[in-house]
């Protein structure tokens, strides 16, 4: 009894799909930009309260 299993073809994009697959790299993209633009700006706040804190109770 022969074996005729074949492997699976490799998985390709369909033409049509390619602009899909773009978009969610470009919104992945922005995302983490956004992410880490917020990230920064918190960091700034905190910074700030920290400072204005310590004028406040006379550290500076």
């Amino acid at each position: 009894m022969t074996d005729k299993t074949t492997t699976p073809s490799a998985r390709s994009l369909e033409p049509g799909t390619a602009w899909l697959s773009g978009l969610i790299v470009a919104t992945l993209t922005g995302g983490v930009a956004v992410l880490s633009a917020s990230v920064l700006s918190a960091v700034l706040v905190a910074l700030g309260i920290t400072a204005a804190l310590a004028l406040a109770l006379g550290f500076l």
